[in-house]
Formats: C-alpha cells, structure tokens, sequence
C-alpha cells in the first residue's frame, strides 16, 4: 500500500474541490496528511467525532459521505441562525485499501457538487484499478479531464 497515493490524491482532491481543510487518513485510520488543520482542531472532540464518523463510514461502506459538521442529530438544530456561520459542508472520499480523505469547507464559501464528488470517486477506482497509484499530481489533474470526459 502506497501512503503516497493517499496523501498525492487528497492534495489533487483538496485542489479540485476548493476545500479549506482535508485530511488523509490510513486504512487503521491513522492520519497520513493534511492540509490546514493544525494539533488544536484535532483535538477538538466535535471535531474529531466528525471526522472519525465520517472516514469510518466511507472506509466500511467503500462509499462516499456527504454530511455536515453541526447537525448529526434533528434533536440537535440550532433554535436561531447563531450557529449557522460554523456549518461547513463535509465529504469523506473512500480509497480502496488505502484508507479515505477527508474534505470539508464552510457552507458560506459554497457547496460540493454531487457530480463532482462522484467523479473524483470514480476517479480514484478508475486509479487504484489500473494500477495508477505512483502519479503525481500534475499527472491526476491531466488524466481527471482526460478520464471525466470519456
């Protein structure tokens, strides 16, 4: 297993889908890489219970989780818009037999297109499939258009 791939395609993922944070994370759920999200933020145990629901739903399942950070639970939703500013949409993008990346970014700076998120998964099978694992990312930013529009 190549950490290689899992931490090039959350960098090519991270760039594709204008993320603000993202998170490679290994088979046993190990963090491999990120990309702006420091110590502290792990930390956090709302944090960290989104991120770990959500990779090891996309691990088991070998699907992709679409969610949010704030509301898990409808007893949860917030009674006024107060909480609103910190609702950040989250994907988490399964690898087979790498482990999952994680993306996400605030609600305010847009959404993630569904068809979007299904290509990148497609994508990635189409990679691990064809035993493309040792690319750069310069390489999966140039097959992504060629592979997408096939």
């Amino acid at each position: 297993m190549s950490i290689g791939f899992l931490n090039n395609f959350m960098h090519f993922a991270y760039t594709a889908t204008d993320s603000e944070r993202a998170l490679a994370l290994d088979i046993d759920m190990n963090i491999q890489d990120g990309m702006n999200v420091d110590d502290s933020l792990l930390q956090q145990e709302d944090f960290s219970e989104v991120l770990r629901g959500a990779i090891d739903e996309a691990i088991s399942t070998d699907d992709i989780v679409i969610t949010n950070n704030l509301i898990t639970d409808p007893e949860n939703l917030p009674q006024t818009n107060v909480h609103l500013h910190a609702l950040r949409m989250v994907v988490a993008l399964p690898l087979r037999g790498y482990g999952a990346i994680y993306l996400d970014k605030r609600i305010r700076q847009g959404i993630y297109s569904r068809e979007l998120i299904e290509r990148l998964n497609d994508f990635a099978d189409y990679l691990i499939e064809n035993g493309k694992t040792d690319l750069t990312i310069a390489d999966f930013n140039s097959l992504f258009e060629d592979v997408s529009t096939a």
